[in-house]
């Protein structure tokens, strides 16, 4: 059997580091390196360079003379006296101070140049620079030409050579105003050893495809986006790997270097090395041999001795062809965080488990569509979790992870407690989900949100300090049990198992910090059992908490004297039969609290007082027999109040006073014979496809208030062809029907 058909299970720590090493090892040997790279070749009629060696102290370069006015401009300073530039066209050269800019205008007619037409259209000159009479200490190439009137332009150098040993800052890329977008080959054979930074050295130098000769200086530390927007390199130049084994910084260093495609790349003492191939969009593998283990420099605050940033490396949602990674030597990694976040073709990752300093892996390999399998790797000391696979859509497969956080907590940010906040979001075919044994838990929110084929919620550990929970279940539809949830401090369970159509059986523990149960079960078709026990004084709202729970037939009794929002807690619920008396004493809002409850034939008998909302409560409920006697003296609102109650026969005993919207309250009560058990009707409403006599009509109508133009619809009653309706017209209503 190959190694790509092995399925793995939730085995143990060592086996799962074995076939991870196995795996890794077969798709080096199957996949090894990307073949077809072409080596950059010079171009034949390119006129050669005068030779440099590192004992040189001189700059030359090929500079492409076009057709149209070519502008240049060189400068530099010295320790001491002048610098002269060479132009190489047959003009006079120029000597210039230290700190002063050179400027030349190429004439493409000119003598010095005939000979060395392009078959790219351009002639060719060499510019040479020199010191005069003591040493070059900086040279700048992206000034732009005081007789140029654009803010940035390109320039025409094609290919440099320089040795400057007293120089201790080289710009090309650093200056934003001139970029070196023809620039396809350099070699640098000697810069000061006291030059550190070489950040942006070769930024934007677009189709740089060829460095050769690249002197490591012994003080080099810093190459932040050294390579950014270098299209033309096609993999790491070799020549470097000395000067990136000395590197502590390299923030994006091939940030954007869109024609990249594979890497092999050793950066032992770096510790700052974030977004380093973010957005290199043609990039399909690569190896990192080894990422900070010999670090012992401190994060720019301090916080973080000795360790390793590895977040958004590559990132950008553009590194598209990515499908295979290797990480070595990793045991100074901090920081995974968005390490491959939107890496879409992704199908095979090996990291050294040896992560025994990692923290933090947020949004590690989300949106990782093509990613099936997850590695192991160390993560006992992980405290960030958010996001970590979601958006996974084909993962199989979680290793046996130590969730369980450092014994020791790190005083980096002053953190006490872990974060799973959407780790395995929408995690399509996911199946299931190692132990976790969580340490200090503190948000679980939408941690499996989505997982559609989850089968079973994951045994968790230490939930006592978790918060956060809302939307953590979410929509995992195959899930029937949630066997006993403990969440003593959890303040929100909103949609925590919304949508879970198969949950049968829920057994959830919580206490008073607990406010909200907001549409917590909603959609959970097949719900049939649920216990909420603990102290639930604390709820205050419980909208579409139950909604679309169609076999639920008892709903759960729990503490609600503190709920003040009860819409829709019961819509759709089917197979309800049984509703306990709650304590509504607070709660101002009932809209489509019982909507739509098929089976229900006697609702409970509520304390509705504070209620002002009754729009669609009892709506559609074919099954309801008899409607307590509530107290709605506050309610404002009673459009469709129990419109759809076939099977009703009386009207509640209740007071509508203060409703100004009636529209419909008893509409399409087909079995409704006495209405005149409502008082305070001042706005237009209706009570047609009733079965009203004309006797019940006019005691109805005589129990109307005097108004002005106000409407009562009673269409379809049977007893319309006689009941009187000048006692409703005398008050100022109109009768329709």
């Amino acid at each position: 059997m190959s190694i790509k058909t092995l399925k793995p299970s939730l085995r143990n720590s060592q086996e799962t580091y074995q076939l991870e090493k196995l795996r890794a090892d077969s798709l080096r040997d199957e996949n090894a390196p990307v073949s077809g790279l072409a080596a950059w070749t010079r171009p034949a009629d390119w006129v050669a360079l005068p030779a440099v060696t590192n004992a040189d102290e001189k700059f030359v370069g090929i500079w492409a003379v076009a057709p149209n006015q070519s502008l240049c401009a060189v400068y530099c300073e010295t320790d001491s006296g002048t610098y002269t530039v060479n132009w190489g066209d047959g003009t006079a050269n120029t000597v210039s101070s230290s700190g002063v800019t050179s400027y030349h205008i190429f004439d493409y007619a000119a003598a010095a140049l005939s000979a060395t037409t392009s078959t790219r259209g351009y002639k060719q000159s060499i510019i040479t620079v020199t010191p005069t009479t003591s040493h070059i200490t900086r040279i700048d190439l992206s000034r732009r030409h005081n007789a140029s009137n654009a803010q940035r332009y390109s320039s025409m150098y094609l290919d440099i050579s320089m040795s400057l040993p007293y120089c201790t800052y080289i710009s090309l890329g650093q200056d934003e105003s001139t970029w070196h977008q023809h620039l396809e080959q350099i070699k640098i054979y000697k810069y000061s050893d006291d030059w550190e930074d070489l950040g942006y050295l070769f930024r934007h130098c677009r189709v740089l495809a060829s460095i050769p000769v690249f002197y490591t200086g012994t003080a080099a530390k810093y190459a932040d986006y050294m390579f950014n927007a270098c299209h033309g390199l096609r993999s790491v130049p070799t020549i470097m790997q000395p000067f990136f084994n000395q590197v502590q910084s390299c923030v994006g260093l091939f940030q954007s270097c869109f024609g990249l495609v594979t890497v092999e790349l050793s950066l032992p003492i770096v510790y700052a090395a974030q977004n380093i191939f973010y957005d290199c969009q043609a990039l399909k593998r690569a190896v990192i041999l080894d990422i900070g283990s010999n670090n012992t420099t401190n994060t720019n605050d301090g916080s973080w001795p000795g360790t390793t940033d590895c977040s958004g490396w590559f990132g950008g949602d553009t590194v598209h062809a990515l499908t295979h990674v290797e990480i070595y030597k990793t045991s100074r990694v901090r920081n995974f965080n968005s390490t491959f976040s939107q890496c879409r073709s992704l199908e095979t990752v090996y990291i050294d488990p040896n992560t025994t300093s990692l923290v933090s892996v947020d949004n590690m390999f989300s949106s990782c569509n093509h990613l099936k399998h997850i590695p192991f790797f160390n993560t006992k000391n992980v405290i960030y979790w958010n996001n970590f696979a979601a958006g996974c859509y084909q993962l199989e497969y979680v290793p046996p992870y130590d969730f369980s956080g450092p014994d020791t907590w790190p005083a980096g940010d002053g953190s006490t407690s872990q974060n799973f906040a959407s780790a395995f979001d929408s995690c399509y075919v996911l199946k299931q989900l190692p132990v976790m044994n969580m340490g200090r838990p503190y948000d679980t929110s939408y941690m499996c949100s989505s997982s559609y084929g989850l089968e079973k919620v994951p045994e968790m550990t230490n939930l006592s300090n978790t918060v956060n929970a809302y939307w953590m279940f979410y929509g995992c539809q195959e899930i029937k049990n949630t066997g006993s949830l403990v969440f003593p401090k959890m303040t929100s369970a909103s949609y925590m198992f919304a949508d879970c159509r198969k949950l049968i059986n829920v057994d959830l523990t919580i206490s008073n910090t607990c406010t909200s149960f907001s549409t917590t079960f909603q959609g959970c078709h097949s719900l049939q059992n649920v216990t909420i026990s603990g102290n639930t004084a604390g709820i205050t709202t419980t909208d579409s908490m139950f909604s679309y729970c169609y076999a639920m037939q008892t709903a759960p009794f729990f503490d609600t004297s503190r709920v003040t929002n009860m819409d829709t807690m019961f819509y759709q619920c089917h197979s309800l039969v049984n509703i306990p008396v709650y304590n509504t004493g607070n709660n101002t809002n009932f809209n489509s609290m019982m909507r739509s409850c098929h089976a229900l034939e006697y609702p409970p008998a509520l304390n509705t007082s504070k209620g002002t909302l009754f729009q669609y409560t009892f709506n559609d409920s074919e099954t309801i027999k008899i409607i307590p006697n509530y107290n709605t003296s506050n309610g404002t609102n009673f459009d469709n109040f129990a419109s759809g109650c076939v099977a009703l026969k009386s009207a509640p005993t209740m007071n509508v006073y203060s409703g100004t919207y009636l529209r419909s309250m008893f509409g399409s009560c087909y079995s409704m014979q006495i209405a005149n058990t409502i008082y305070g009707i001042r706005y237009t409403t209706d009570f047609d496809r009733n079965h009203l006599s004309n006797t019940a009509l006019n005691d109805l109508y005589t129990a109307l208030p005097n108004v002005v133009s106000k409407t009562i619809y009673v269409t379809y009653n049977w007893g319309t062809v006689s009941d009187n309706t000048t006692i409703a017209t005398s008050k100022g209503w109109t009768v329709s029907g």
